[in-house]
């Protein structure tokens, strides 16, 4: 694992990253309120969304890549055209801070977690709502689709992950056995698991057909994402002591402990091929790591 860039430019600590589904550019949102976007090769910054009026702490690419997604501490999603830079739509009347954005793997949904403890999606091209997912008792820090989009996985302050059934928007699942806030939640890319990450300083994984709990892997400190590998048979964790770690998940063990940052790493992106992750920290930089060839 290998250090490969460090991209500077954010003012205030990187609370989120996400790269593009061409895994050619990576997208960042910070403290410092902005949306950036950095071209993985050079490493420079080409475009800069500057419209929320607070932090930016949530993140998607739409599946196509011709836009981004953008949940801030003001309230609002914003959506941008990745090519123009242009602000599209903005929408409002959220009630509650956004704990995550994503959408749906055809395009057409756009769903937060929010902090009033519900998910809520909306249509993707007029932005109307379309839904509301109710259940959790506490804020909704994460939340992602399975790979057929038929389902919702969200993880919350209430200690739980929670699978929902998005056409009838009836909860289907509810996993227990975090003892405190779940931070990332991530579906294996055949769909059958889920792994949670949270402030216990752990990390399960899931079987999202019977809800069975399979492995858990202690840090030594909190851990604040979780993405699967493409290959889906490995998982990368950050943790709030600077680590970045890529796990093997047949065995589940560790196969690289990596000391990523001088201060906190909250979120993690890996490319499309797996051989690049990127890390966002509050050292105010994302760091770009190649990986050795996964078999």
């Amino acid at each position: 694992m290998k250090l490969t860039n460090t991209l500077a430019g954010h003012s205030m600590p990187v609370l989120v990253v996400s790269y593009s589904p061409d895994g050619k550019y990576v997208a960042s949102g910070s403290g410092d309120k902005t949306v950036k976007i950095w071209e993985i090769e050079s490493g420079r910054n080409v475009q800069t969304f500057t419209g929320h009026s607070d932090w930016v702490g949530a993140l998607a690419y739409s599946p196509d890549g011709k836009y981004i997604a953008s949940g801030s501490g003001d309230k609002t999603i914003k959506i941008w055209d990745v090519s123009s830079g242009n602000l599209l739509q903005t929408i409002t009347r959220i009630t509650g801070l956004i704990g995550a954005v994503s959408y749906s793997p055809d395009g057409n949904f756009l769903s937060a977690g929010l902090y009033d403890n519900t998910i809520k999606i909306w249509n993707a091209s007029n932005g109307t709502l379309v839904k509301i997912l109710s259940g959790h008792t506490e804020p909704v820090r994460t939340i992602t689709y399975s790979p057929d989009g038929k389902y919702i996985a969200s993880g919350s302050r209430d200690n739980s992950v929670r699978i929902w059934d998005v056409s009838s928007g009836t909860l289907v699942q509810t996993l227990t056995g975090h003892s405190y806030f779940v931070l990332s939640v991530t579906y294996s890319p055949d769909g059958k698991n889920i792994a949670s990450c949270s402030k216990d300083s752990t990390l399960k994984v899931w079987e999202t057909s019977s809800g069975k709990l399979l492995h858990t892997f202690q840090h030594s400190d909190e851990l604040s994402a979780v993405a699967y590998f493409p290959n889906g048979k490995h998982l990368v964790a950050c943790s709030y002591d600077g680590s970045i770690t890529v796990l093997e998940t047949s065995a589940f063990k560790s196969i690289y402990t990596q000391a990523g940052h001088p201060e906190w790493a909250i979120s993690v992106s890996c490319t499309p091929n797996g051989r690049y992750i990127a890390s966002a920290s509050g050292d105010n930089t994302i760091k770009v790591w190649e990986i050795a060839e996964l078999d």
